[in-house]
């Protein structure tokens, strides 16, 4: 018995399809290719308009970002130069530790947007003076000089800028080897110190030292930064 073949069985065997189909199945295969490029090209047109947004976005933080970080840098380089220029004229004593420590408490409250942790004075003798911020939210007085022993000091302060009660006596203290003076004195002028530990209190700190000097009919002293 003869085995058709598979071609012989399709060119005998009429294909018929409904009219209806025969004109539908072309629109409709159109429709879909025209619907898949319009939705693929939305696609990526709204994937780059994602992109655009997010990078446009990016840009405003990082410069509302930046602009804050100005901001807050140029505000201890104001006080800097508002006790340079004081020392300069001779409106500010460096020999009156009391009057150093009324005029930072008078210095705190001149900016409201930048929160100033520590105004202090380190001279080259190795007498300090500062008024600091502490991790609870008090305002202290340190002193460091001859009549504490050369002891880190911490007092109490009225709401003048006064020192009162003595809150607690420290380790032995010299400004001269904290790394804020010793950028200062190696710079020669107002710079920004590595990031250190705080000799009080352990937590990271950053500060803007100025050198301050004081000439003499025979010698210029090292720098104080303050």
């Amino acid at each position: 018995m003869r085995v058709k073949s598979l071609k012989e069985i399709l060119r005998k065997t009429p294909l018929k399809l409904p009219l209806r189909t025969v004109i539908i199945v072309p629109f409709v295969l159109q429709i879909l290719g025209a619907v898949g490029m319009v939705g693929y090209l939305s696609f990526k047109n709204g994937e780059q308009a994602v992109n655009d947004l997010a990078n446009q976005l990016m840009r405003e933080t990082s410069d509302r970002i930046g602009q804050k970080l100005n901001n807050y840098l140029a505000v201890p380089r104001t006080i800097d130069r508002i006790n340079g220029n004081a020392i300069a004229l001779n409106q500010l004593n460096l020999q009156e530790p009391n009057n150093l420590n009324r005029n930072f408490w008078q210095q705190r409250f001149l900016f409201d947007e930048v929160n100033i942790s520590a105004i202090y004075f380190g001279s080259a003798e190795g007498d300090f003076t500062g008024l600091g911020l502490q991790s609870d939210n008090t305002w202290q007085i340190s002193r460091v000089n001859r009549t504490t022993n050369y002891k880190f000091h911490s007092y109490a302060t009225d709401n003048w800028g006064n020192r009162t009660k003595l809150l607690n006596v420290g380790k032995h203290y010299d400004p001269r080897i904290r790394p804020w003076y010793q950028k200062a004195v190696k710079a020669g002028k107002s710079v920004w110190s590595d990031i250190y530990l705080d000799f009080k209190e352990p937590r990271l700190k950053i500060t803007l030292a100025q050198p301050i000097y004081k000439s003499t009919p025979n010698q210029t002293s090292p720098p104080a930064p303050l």
